[in-house]
């Protein structure tokens, strides 16, 4: 996922509000998020991202940057697989897969 790349990488995003992207992305933390299609929010977002301070973007890029880090990294991911395993195995469940 391209937001999630970008969001890793420190950089503050403007999306629409298409599928999970406003699950990681925090309008107004990490950056914005718009209805899709709606072209004055688009407008609005890239205003407010191309007006804002260098400070104010690098607080934003750092604070999706974490999140990225703490919910979609390998670590993460191996753990979340992890706990999908033992719930399985867990159940019970007989006859194989």
């Amino acid at each position: 996922n391209a937001v999630l790349e970008g969001l890793a990488h420190g950089l503050p995003a403007v999306s629409t509000c298409v599928g999970d992207v406003s699950d990681f992305v925090r309008g107004g933390e990490s950056g914005w998020v718009v209805p899709a299609g709606d072209v004055e929010a688009l407008r609005g977002a890239l205003g407010a991202c191309v007006t804002m301070d260098d400070a104010e973007l690098h607080a934003m890029g750092e604070i999706g940057s974490a999140y990225v880090l703490e919910h979609y990294s390998s670590r993460r991911l191996f753990e979340h697989t992890l706990e999908v395993y033992n719930d399985v195995l867990a159940a019970g469940v007989s006859g194989g897969f």
